[in-house]
């Protein structure tokens, strides 16, 4: 099964950084994309669904921020 890595493009300052989250996937990307580009029209495993919310460290000023657009949450294969 296949495992990636979760970034996000942070609103703080706009780079991405890693959510430091690793997901196993059976039907995950074979290379980076947006959970939006990859779930378009269909049901986001549960996995995925979990890690909504969660808050990310933007590693530029040290706040925490939440990404809610999945066009802007990435998996990232490893």
């Amino acid at each position: 099964m296949p495992q990636y890595e979760i970034h996000v493009l942070c609103s703080e300052c706009g780079a991405e950084h890693p959510m430091r989250v690793r997901l196993h996937l059976d039907d995950g990307p074979a290379e980076k994309r947006s959970i939006g580009e990859t779930y378009k029209g269909k049901t986001q495993p549960p996995q995925l669904l979990a890690i909504g919310g969660h808050k990310t460290l933007c590693l530029k000023t040290g706040r925490m921020f939440v990404q809610e657009d999945d066009e802007h949450i990435f998996l990232v294969p490893r």
